[in-house]
């Protein structure tokens, strides 16, 4: 029973298939009411210690989790932008944070806050959740959602290339007062946005 709010702040499991198995962090995004519950977003790779393994598991398997763990300082009050840059399967903790709040923003009837989400996969058939994404941004006129692809295919409308700062002011995520930044993504992205 950890408090619910450590969930808004990037928090994340320790997931191990089987007793003995290879462990790795997962982050639920989207927490159900019930306790004991969640749901997680796996990317199967081929070579992967535990993804093909989640990927195959069957209802009523035994999964190992330990949690919550670590997590970042959360969306403080007084930002008034909030810039989200995800890097592959990154996307979760940064849906960690972002749900929460249009959900409180739909709870109050009021605006959610201008946030921009830019989100970085290497080909279209990597990208997560894609649409669920543009719903949420259909839906949220104040959520900007931004696709960007490494390897773009022949005629792709979006943005393409690696993280950089022309791609972010492309993207729209510019300095503002009192903005607060949020990435996550593998230790390569991570490191060229640090």
């Amino acid at each position: 029973g950890a408090d619910p709010a450590v969930w808004e702040r990037g928090a994340h499991l320790s997931v191990r298939v089987a007793a003995g198995g290879n462990e790795r962090p997962y982050t639920p995004f989207v927490l159900t009411n019930r306790p004991g519950q969640f749901e997680l977003l796996v990317k199967a790779y081929p070579h992967g210690r535990v993804s093909p393994h989640l990927a195959a598991l069957k209802p009523g398997a035994e999964l190992f989790v330990h949690g919550p763990m670590s997590g970042s300082a959360g969306v403080r009050a007084e930002t008034t932008v909030l810039a989200l840059v995800a890097g592959g399967t990154g996307i979760t903790p940064l849906l960690q944070l972002l749900l929460p709040l249009v959900a409180r923003a739909a709870a109050q009837r009021a605006p959610l806050l201008p946030v921009r989400l830019l989100c970085f996969n290497r080909t279209e058939p990597d990208m997560l959740l894609r649409d669920e994404l543009e719903r949420l941004g259909a839906a949220h006129p104040q959520l900007r959602v931004v696709h960007c692809l490494t390897r773009p295919p022949a005629g792709w409308a979006g943005l393409a290339g690696r993280p950089s700062a022309q791609l972010l002011a492309r993207a729209a995520l510019l300095p503002a007062p009192q903005a607060q930044a949020f990435f996550c993504g593998p230790p390569p992205f991570n490191a060229l946005l640090q």
